[in-house]
Formats: structure tokens, sequence, C-alpha cells
């Protein structure tokens, strides 16, 4: 069963922090990518087959995650990610297999 989670965050920006600052990092999506810990390996992709008319444009990712399944059972988990940027901001959809998110 197909499960669709929506998730925002707003955030004050402190002072001396412009807009356009905060957006020019939001739109560097390798910078963005590396503030995920578990992120171990990450490549640009074209766009994969299941990738819809709307997400085509994007930038597209495979990422590669450390997980732990239990404890001391660790794995790694790959999966796929589109990047849009906005002009207000970025949006990011995010494939992981089995159900993961």
């Amino acid at each position: 069963m197909s499960k669709r989670t929506v998730f925002t965050t707003v955030t004050p920006l402190p002072a001396g922090i412009s807009r356009q600052i905060v957006l020019d990092f939001l739109h560097d999506h390798q910078e963005m990518i590396d503030l995920n810990p578990l992120v171990k390996e990450r490549h640009p992709i074209p766009p994969p087959s299941h990738a819809s008319a709307d997400e085509y444009r994007c930038q597209w990712y495979s990422l590669t995650d450390k997980i732990s399944y239990f404890p001391g059972v660790a794995g790694d988990v790959t999966y796929t990610c589109a990047f849009n940027d906005l002009p207000t901001g970025l949006e990011t959809h995010c494939y992981a297999p089995a159900g993961l998110s």
C-alpha cells in the first residue's frame, strides 16, 4: 500500500542572512544532500524510467545511505531523488525501496 507523506517546516531567518543566500544554498543540491549524515554516496543521474512528466525536468541523483536494520545489523540502501528548484525554495521527491522513507 502506497503512503504519501508531506513535510513542511518554517524557520525564521537569522539576522544578517538574506533570502537570496538561503535560496542559493537550497538550490545547491550536493550541499543539501551532504547535510544528511546517512548518505555515503551521491551521483547525478539522468531521469529514471519511473520519472513522471513533471519530474523529468528535475535534477536526479542516486543516493546510497548506511542504515541500521537492527542493533548490530547494518547495510546500504540505494534510492533515487528528484530535486526541483522553485523560486521560493526546493522540492524533492525520493523513491526508496521496500517502503523506506
